[in-house]
C-alpha cells in the first residue's frame, strides 16, 4: 500500500499535540495569571494559554511560555519551573529545535527528581524518548520510553500516562518497521484506554492503530478503525481530534484509489475546521486535497494551495508555509511545469534557511537561558547552605571573616578572568555555530539540488525552453556555491595568516561585465534592470581577485534586497579623490536602518533579502578587509524604503 497521511507518525508528549478547545475563556486565563493566584492555578492558566496558542499562533504560545518561566522563578516554584520548562521544550520540537528542547528536558528532569516526583520523571523521560525518536536517535530513544513506561506500571495509577507510554513505544516500533512489537505495545495501549473515558489520546490512538494495520496489509481492519474513530469523535468536544480522524479516513480511501469518497470525507472535515476556527487542522486538509488533485485538476489544486498560504500567513507559521510551498513544488513537477516548480523549490528552501538562522539563534540564547537557570538554582542552594553555616559560627570568628575577605578579593580576581574567558568562548562558540549554518545551509542547498534538476534535465519530454532554463539555473547556483565557498577560505587565511594582495593594471568593465552576467538570472527573476556606465577604458591599480570579489558581493547584496522591478546602477568616479576612483554601486532596495548601517560590516550581521534570500554575513566584512588592505575603502548611504549607494575606493596608480 503506497501511503500518505496514513504513515504520517508522531510521538505523543504527556498531553495530546493537537490542542482541544478550551474549557475556559482566553481573557478568563489571561486574568488568573494577573491577577497572581495560587502556584497551582498560575501553572494551569499558563499551560492552557500555551497549548491554545500552539495551534494558533506559535510566537504567542511561545510568548506565554517565556513569561510563565520568569514568574516561576521569581516565585521559586520548581514544580512550575519544570512544567513550563516542559511546555517550551514541546514548542522547541514543533520549530524543529531538538537541541534545545532535549536541554529544556534534561532541566526539567533534573528539577523533578529534585522534588522526587516520579510521575515527573516519566513524562520527561517520555517527552526525552520522542524528541529522540523524532531525531531518528531510536536506539537512544528507546531507554527513555522504557523508563517512563516501568514508572507508570509501578504506580499504577496514571493510567493516562501508561496509556502514553506505551503508544510511544508502539510509534517507535512502528518507524522502525518492527510491526510485530508495534502491534504488541498498542495493544497494551489499547488494553489500558477501555478502563478509560473515550478521550483525544484514545482517538489518536485508534488511528495509530488503524496505520499498523495498513502496514501489514490488513485493509478491512484498519478501515474499521478509522471509521470507528470518526464515530466516537463526533461530539463537541473531540472537535479537532474528529477534523484529524476525518483526514485520516479521507486519505485512507484515497490511498486506496477512492478519491471520490475519500475526498468527501476531507470536505467534511475543512468544513468542521473552517466553523470552529481550527487554522492548523484547515490548512493540513487543504494541503491534502492539493496532492489528491495534482494530477487531475491543478488549477483547483493551486487554488486550496493559496487558501493554505493565507492560513500560514494568519497563523505566523514558517513551518507550515515551508511546507506548503514543498507541496506547490511538486504539484508544478507533476504537471510538468519545471520553471514554476524550481521557482517554488527556491521559496521553500528561502524559508527553511530563515527557519534555520532564527531557531539557531532562538537556541543560542534560549540554551544560554537555561543554563543561567541551573546556575541560579546552585547558586541559591550554596547561599542558604552558607547562611546557615555562618549563623552558627558567626560569633567570635574574626579571623576567620578576614581569611574570607582575602579568598573573596582573589576569588574576585580570578572571576573577572574567568568570566572574560567565558565571553570568548561564547564568541568562539557563536562563531563555530555560524560557520555550521553556512556550510549546512548556504553550501548544502545549491549542492543538494543538482541531481534533483538533472533527474528533471533528463526527462526526454521535457521543452528544450525548459531544460535550458533549469541548466541555467543550476549553472548559477553552482556559482553561487564556489563562490561562498570562496568568502569562507578567504576569512579563513585571514584569520589564520593575514590578507596578502598582489595587485596590478587592469581594466575594471571586464569585471563589472562579470558580475553582471554571473547574476543575470538572480536579476531577471526579480524583473530588475541594470544599467552599466563604467567606461571601457578605465583602468584602475589593486588585487583583481579583490576587486572582483567586492564588486561580486556588492551586486548580489543588490539584487538581493532591491524589489521587483526595481533598478540597479553601476558608475564610476574618477575625480572626487586624487589617484583614486571610486565606484558606486546603487539600487532602489528596501534600504538600511541608520541603527544597522553602522554595523553593516561588522560579522555575520545578515538580513531576509526581499524574496527571502539569506546571506552569509560574512561578504561585507570581507569586502571591508579588502579595501583597506589594497589601499582603499569601503562605505555606504542608504534611506529605508529609498534604497542604498556602496561605494569604493580603489587607487588607480602604483
Amino acid at each position: 500500500m503506497k501511503t500518505s497521511k496514513v504513515l504520517k507518525i508522531l510521538l505523543f508528549w504527556v498531553f495530546i499535540i493537537s490542542c482541544p478547545a478550551l474549557g475556559q475563556d482566553v481573557n478568563e486565563l489571561r486574568s488568573t495569571i494577573q491577577q497572581n493566584k495560587s502556584d497551582s492555578q498560575t501553572i494551569t492558566a499558563y499551560g492552557k494559554l500555551i497549548k491554545y496558542y500552539k495551534s494558533v499562533n506559535i510566537d504567542s504560545a511561545y510568548y506565554y511560555g517565556e513569561k510563565g518561566l520568569q514568574v516561576m522563578v521569581a516565585k521559586r516554584s520548581l514544580i512550575g519551573e519544570a512544567k513550563i520548562i516542559e511546555q517550551l521544550a514541546k514548542i522547541d520540537q514543533s520549530q524543529g529545535r531538538m537541541e534545545l528542547a532535549k536541554q529544556r528536558l534534561s532541566y526539567g528532569l533534573k528539577l523533578y527528581s529534585e522534588l522526587k516526583d516520579a510521575e515527573g520523571i516519566a513524562a520527561m523521560n517520555n517527552s526525552y524518548g520522542a524528541v529522540e525518536a523524532t531525531l531518528g536517535n531510536y536506539e537512544t530513544a528507546m531507554p527513555h520510553l522504557l523508563i517512563a513506561l516501568r514508572i507508570y506500571d509501578s504506580l499504577k495509577t496514571n493510567l493516562e500516562g501508561t496509556l502514553v507510554a506505551n503508544m510511544n513505544l508502539g510509534c517507535l516500533y512502528l518507524q522502525y518497521g518492527d510491526t510485530v512489537n508495534s502491534k504488541k505495545y498498542l495493544a497494551r495501549a489499547e488494553a489500558v484506554s477501555k478502563k478509560q473515558p473515550v478521550s483525544d489520546l484514545t482517538i489518536s490512538l485508534y488511528n495509530y492503530i488503524g496505520i499498523q494495520y495498513a502496514m501489514t496489509g490488513n485493509m478491512p481492519k484498519a478501515l474499521e478503525y478509522f471509521k470507528e474513530n470518526v464515530r466516537i469523535s463526533d461530539k463537541p468536544e473531540f472537535t479537532t481530534s474528529h477534523v484529524e480522524s476525518l483526514n485520516y479516513l479521507g486519505s485512507f480511501y484515497n490511498d486506496m484509489g477512492d478519491t471520490k469518497t475519500a475526498m468527501e470525507y476531507l470536505q467534511q472535515g475543512l468544513a468542521i475546521a473552517t466553523e470552529k476556527k481550527l487554522v492548523e487542522g484547515q490548512a493540513d486538509i487543504l494541503l491534502q486535497m492539493a496532492t489528491m488533485l495534482a494530477k487531475t485538476d491543478r488549477v483547483q489544486a493551486m487554488k486550496f494551495i493559496e487558501q493554505a498560504l493565507a492560513l500560514s500567513e494568519h497563523m505566523r507559521s514558517k513551518t507550515l508555509k515551508r511546507d506548503i510551498y514543498k507541496t506547490m513544488s511538486s504539484i508544478y513537477e507533476q504537471a510538468g511545469d519545471y520553471k514554476e516548480s524550481i521557482a517554488a523549490l527556491r521559496k521553500y528552501q528561502a524559508i527553511q534557511d530563515s527557519i534555520a538562522h532564527v531557531n539557531m539563534v532562538k537556541e543560542i540564547a534560549s540554551m544560554g537561558a537555561v543554563y543561567d537557570l541551573e546556575k541560579s538554582n546552585i547558586r541559591i542552594e550554596e547561599i542558604s547552605r552558607q547562611r546557615n553555616v555562618t549563623m552558627t559560627i558567626s560569633a567570635g570568628l574574626i579571623a576567620a571573616l578576614i581569611t574570607l575577605v582575602y579568598f573573596y578579593l582573589k576569588t574576585r580576581k580570578l572571576n573577572v578572568q574567568l568570566v572574560k574567558h567565558e565571553a570568548e568562548l561564547i564568541e568562539l562558540s557563536n562563531t563555530k555555530n555560524k560557520l555550521f549554518s553556512i556550510i549546512g545551509h548556504d553550501l548544502r542547498w545549491p549542492v543538494a539540488r543538482i541531481p534533483t534538476i538533472l533527474e528533471i534535465v533528463d526527462d526526454d519530454s521535457m521543452p528544450e525552453e525548459e531544460r535550458k532554463y533549469l541548466i541555467d539555473s543550476l549553472r548559477e547556483h553552482t556559482k553561487a556555491t564556489v563562490e561562498t565557498l570562496d568568502k569562507l577560505l578567504y576569512w579563513g587565511q585571514s584569520l589564520m595568516k593575514g590578507l596578502s594582495t598582489v595587485p596590478e593594471r587592469f581594466y575594471a568593465k571586464q569585471y563589472i561585465v562579470q558580475a553582471i552576467e554571473l547574476r543575470k538570472i538572480a536579476a531577471s527573476d526579480k524583473e530588475i534592470v541594470v544599467t552599466d556606465r563604467i567606461p571601457e577604458d578605465l583602468d584602475i591599480f589593486t588585487d583583481p581577485n579583490h576587486f572582483d570579489f567586492i564588486i561580486r558581493n556588492l551586486f548580489g547584496n543588490a539584487i538581493k534586497f532591491t524589489g521587483v522591478k526595481g533598478i540597479i546602477d553601476f558608475s564610476a568616479d574618477e575625480h572626487s579623490k586624487p589617484g583614486y576612483v571610486i565606484f558606486a554601486i546603487r539600487d532602489s532596495g528596501v534600504g538600511i536602518s541608520a541603527e544597522r548601517l553602522k554595523k553593516i560590516f561588522e560579522p555575520f550581521n545578515s538580513n531576509i533579502g526581499t524574496a527571502n534570500e539569506k546571506g552569509t554575513g560574512i561578504g561585507l566584512m570581507l569586502c571591508k578587509e579588502f579595501a583597506v588592505k589594497n589601499g582603499g575603502d569601503i562605505w555606504a548611504t542608504s534611506e529605508p524604503g529609498k534604497g542604498s549607494t556602496f561605494y569604493v575606493s580603489v587607487k588607480q596608480h602604483g
